[in-house]
């Protein structure tokens, strides 16, 4: 038997079954005359109307949020005989609606045959998703969300980063979006159409980096691949690598790197032949690595191969204003994958958000949100839904330093003098007052450098509120 045409196909389903279509919202956009039939209404009158409006049996809420095929649900509505299968519909890889297909002759066959096309398109889904991880930009610099000072600039120095293939490295705060901005860069470049290779070189252990990163040859090691292994370097070839927290590799490992950069060649371990490479690197950091040179941690001699082009993300404090842009769009993207409809937040929870100083930045802005939505059971984010963050709000007073401590005008003592418990609050402010100053706000690099816990350091910001 000859394959189907899409005409052909689209014809026997006509004919034969009841066909409809529903889009993210869960309204129908479409629907056959067998389905129209069926539940004795026109294509006029199906505007607005929803799946469960009329049968509540129905299964495409479930399909809405987890984007998984439904394949042979029995239908038991009045006067029906068959099954229905509903069918999740991408478009440019994001979810459209969901295709819902009643059928009624051929059961057994109908039924093997859909489980089938499901157990097909998992497979396909999951094989796309793997070619995604590995070679392709998921953002661009439309996902860079903000209409600040600092957000234009930042995309201007996206765009000229774009234009060449000198290495780029980003610096910026934990939870600031440096993944995004790389992903930007590529995606904005010449280079958009080559793999763009993601490494977070946290993840992997230090004993694993080498073979990782360079490959190696079959026999290289006990245990070594038949056929031996691309590495990541080899991998990311005409396209771009981004190496997340680079500030975490190894000592033993960055002359390694720097050869790479220097030299554009990779040799495999256990191998002997040198591949020629041509890779643009992309780094980021969350903390500087101009300090770690000078602390001895970090080569002088890497840095400087990664310091050609430098983009600093601005944290959250420094755009305040992005803020209800940014709640916005967050708030439509938890909506989507929450299966909510969430449409407005108070006003003295804006305000709060606009009065906080985010030391975790947007990903700590979309943690709120999430746990406030899943508390919410209306429309409206309500201050009753944030009584986590308040609590946390009134425990974390705003530090808005924000420039070196060798710059930054003293503030003057804590008021007293004379006790010895007076002299010793004294010298313990400043040395907070000195942290918060170095870290730039950030709580958890400052915790750190006091040698303290992140919840005893709020404590004593408390105190000296």
């Amino acid at each position: 038997m000859k394959a189907l045409d899409l005409e052909t196909a689209m014809l026997l389903l006509e004919r034969f079954d009841a066909i409809s279509v529903v889009n993210a919202e869960g309204e129908y956009i479409y629907a056959n005359q067998n389905w129209l039939d069926i539940f004795q209404l026109s294509k006029e009158n199906i505007t607005g109307l929803h799946p469960w409006d009329i049968l509540p049996d129905t299964r495409v809420m479930e399909v809405l949020k987890s984007h998984n095929p439904i394949v042979g649900h029995h239908l038991k509505g009045p006067n029906m005989k068959g099954f229905v299968s509903y069918y999740p519909i991408m478009k440019n890889e994001t979810f459209f609606g969901v295709l819902i297909w009643v059928f009624y002759s051929w059961m057994d066959a109908t039924v093997r045959f859909s489980k089938m096309v499901a157990e097909l398109s998992r497979e396909l889904e999951a094989t796309q998703e793997s070619l995604r991880n590995l070679s392709t930009a998921n953002y661009s610099i439309q996902n860079i969300i903000g209409e600040s000072p600092a957000i234009v600039r930042l995309r201007e120095d996206i765009m000229a980063a774009s234009r060449t293939v000198s290495t780029v490295l980003i610096e910026g705060e934990t939870g600031v979006g440096k993944e995004l901005v790389a992903h930007a860069i590529h995606d904005f470049s010449a280079r958009r159409q080559a793999r763009f290779v993601r490494v977070n070189c946290s993840a992997i252990p230090s004993e694993l980096m080498e073979s990782e990163f360079f490959g190696y040859d079959e026999g290289a090691f006990t245990g070594a691949r038949r056929g031996g292994k691309i590495g990541k370097f080899e991998l990311a070839n005409g396209g771009s690598i981004f190496l997340d927290e680079v500030n975490q590799l190894p000592s033993t490992i960055q002359p390694k790197f720097l050869r790479v950069l220097q030299e554009r060649e990779v040799e495999r371990v256990g191998g002997k032949k040198v591949l020629s490479l041509d890779v643009r690197v992309i780094a980021a950091s969350n903390t500087s690595l101009e300090d770690m040179v000078h602390s001895g941690s970090f080569r002088s001699d890497l840095f400087y191969r990664l310091n050609v082009i430098r983009i600093r993300v601005p944290p959250l404090r420094e755009r305040k204003e992005d803020i209800p842009l940014l709640t916005r769009n967050l708030v439509s993207k938890l909506n989507h994958q929450l299966g909510l409809n969430i449409s407005h937040v108070d006003d003295d929870i804006m305000q709060m958000f606009m009065d906080y100083d985010w030391p975790g930045n947007i990903r700590e802005l979309q943690n709120v949100l999430e746990r406030a939505m899943n508390r919410a059971s209306g429309d409206t984010l309500e201050k009753n839904h944030f009584i986590f963050f308040t609590s946390a709000v009134q425990a974390c007073p705003p530090v808005t330093a924000a420039v070196p401590l060798r710059d930054a005008p003293v503030p003057p003592p804590y008021p007293g003098m004379g006790s010895l418990m007076t002299m010793k609050a004294d010298l313990e402010y400043a040395a907070i007052r000195d942290a918060m100053l170095k870290s730039r706000g950030n709580k958890t690099q400052a915790a750190a450098l006091l040698g303290i816990s992140r919840n005893a350091l709020y404590k004593k910001l408390k105190k000296y509120r």
